[in-house]
């Protein structure tokens, strides 16, 4: 029999910033969380260094958002470069300071150590329970539970640690990937690539303010002004490059030579890469959900690896939540990778047709065969990758059918005398938004608010900026999940009443039916 004070609602097997942040966003929803980590502190080094706008909203519900300081900022932009570092097409820049639908700036550059650390802090002061050091076993799970005996790493008895739920952040070789067979799918990018961070030493060096990808043929790199004092590189392997030769200081300074010298920077890290971009084909196994690079790798030209992975574990804490007080079967559970699965899919193969379109650049400056249309550098026609299953309206009509599965925006409001952005005013459950009162009957209301769900009227004088403004000019209602995502919106075929009644059509029937 496990001891019970071995008992969790959630396991999770790793803890880097995926399932750190796992940990954190389940404890804040009340949910008690185990964390197994064959190490004992975060990584030293910087690995992912990029964050949007829908992350940074995420770092400002975890309410550690301004704990990051000069270790998160402002990405201004990216553009396209020849060998001579000539702009290929238009850049594409944000205005310094600007923000994006999300109420943040879309881009952001970040310190990953930091993040991790302000994590865990902030894990640990809101009561996670952490097993670090320990290494562990594959999952065993059964009709109720899943089980895993954590062993210390320095030798000792293993511990059992059981839960309701386990979440395998284990990293892109996950030892329970592996261990429960699922099958691990390329999706065509598999290249080396030799990553270089660099901190600047003279304060005097003038180096680009945006993202660059250089499509040189000789030697295609990516250049990403990271926070602070933080510059990274990242560099193809050609054909005939060794990983000795590569790793080796003076190479690396060669190749950054046309753009620095050692006396202006010293290299923090060289580590050399193969970019893969795969997915698992199966996420959930019973109570054991795979999140982050144990479900999915990208290749890096978008900056929406870990992103990916952040989504993922939003994604499945507030299911977690509503499965565990009774609102939600668990069947519900299985929307996960419905909704994941096909979300992180196009956002790999987003970066893989950037990455082949800094091939075929690359080429076109030796066979002038250059593309026709530009604007595809930043995706073309291609919109933001969206939610297409799961938790989410049936599709009636045109407009509005574009609009169920993305982002919703968040302005910032008046409230109470002073301008706030809108989740710390309102919270972050299902929220009902609105330009005017809406007519509903009670018992919806009734059980909306069981829900947690709250009826909430922005009118044009209660908005501080222009987020939410088209959207609610154009639609009655606007029903929003609790991660953002926009559940449905009314339409002259749905009214609020039925928008709201297919909502409640979800959870279980002493909620709808009440």
């Amino acid at each position: 029999m496990t001891d019970p004070s071995h008992q969790f609602d959630v396991i999770i097997i790793g803890y880097g910033p995926v399932g750190a942040t796992a940990a954190l966003l389940l404890r804040q929803r009340g949910l008690s969380v185990a964390v197994i980590d064959r190490l004992t502190e975060p990584f030293p080094l910087p690995r992912a260094a990029i964050l949007d706008g829908e992350v940074a909203r995420l770092l400002q519900n975890l309410g550690i958002k301004d704990a990051m300081g000069e270790d998160l900022q402002q990405l201004r932009g990216g553009g396209f470069r020849t060998a001579e570092l000539q702009p290929i097409g238009p850049d594409l820049v944000y205005p310094e300071g600007a923000l994006g639908s999300q109420g943040h700036f879309d881009s952001h550059s970040f310190h990953q150590p930091t993040f991790e650390r302000v994590l865990r802090n902030r894990a640990v002061a809101q009561g996670v329970c952490t097993y670090l050091g320990y290494e562990a076993a594959l999952p065993v799970q059964d009709a109720d539970a899943v089980s895993v005996a954590a062993t210390p790493s320095a030798g000792g008895e293993p511990v059992i640690l059981s839960g309701r739920w386990l979440i395998a952040a284990d990293g892109a070789a996950s030892p329970v990937r592996e261990g429960l067979g699922i099958e691990w799918g390329s999706l065509g990018y598999d290249r080396d690539w030799l990553v270089l961070d660099l901190i600047l030493t003279d304060p005097a060096l003038q180096l680009p303010e945006i993202g660059l990808q250089v499509c040189d043929p000789e030697r295609i790199h990516t250049y990403v002004p990271m926070a602070a004092k933080r510059r990274r590189w990242e560099t193809i392997f050609n054909p005939g490059d060794t990983r000795e030769e590569m790793l080796d200081p003076a190479r690396q300074w060669q190749l950054l030579s046309r753009y620095l010298t050692p006396d202006q920077a010293v290299i923090e890290r060289a580590a050399a890469y193969q970019f893969h971009s795969a997915i698992a084909a199966q996420w959930q196994v019973g109570r054991i959900f795979l999140a982050g690079d144990a479900a999915h790798q990208t290749a890096p030209f978008l900056g929406q690896g870990l992103c990916t992975g952040l989504r993922d574990v939003a994604n499945l804490a507030w299911k977690f939540d509503f499965v565990k007080r009774g609102l939600l079967p668990e069947s519900a559970l299985a929307s996960y990778q419905i909704e994941r699965q096909p979300h992180a899919r196009d956002t790999v193969d987003h970066a893989v047709a950037i990455g082949k379109l800094m091939d075929a650049l690359a080429q076109a400056q030796i066979d002038g065969k250059w593309p026709t249309d530009l604007s595809a550098l930043y995706g073309g026609s291609r919109t933001r990758e969206h939610l297409s299953g799961g938790i989410l309206a049936s599709p009636i009509g045109d407009e509005a059918n574009n609009l169920v599965g993305t982002l919703a925006p968040q302005p910032q409001v008046h409230d109470r005398g002073d301008i706030r952005l809108l989740d710390d005013a309102i919270g972050t459950g299902f929220r009902l938004l609105s330009a005017a009162p809406l007519d509903l009957h009670a018992s919806q209301r009734f059980a909306f608010a069981a829900l947690g769900g709250l009826i909430c009227e922005l009118p044009a004088d209660r908005r501080a900026s222009p987020q939410l403004d088209a959207m609610l000019g154009q639609y009655e209602a606007v029903l929003v999940r609790p991660d953002h995502y926009v559940f449905g919106v009314s339409t002259p075929q749905r009214s609020p009443e039925a928008l709201l009644n297919e909502l409640l059509a979800h959870f279980l029937e002493p909620i709808h039916g009440a």
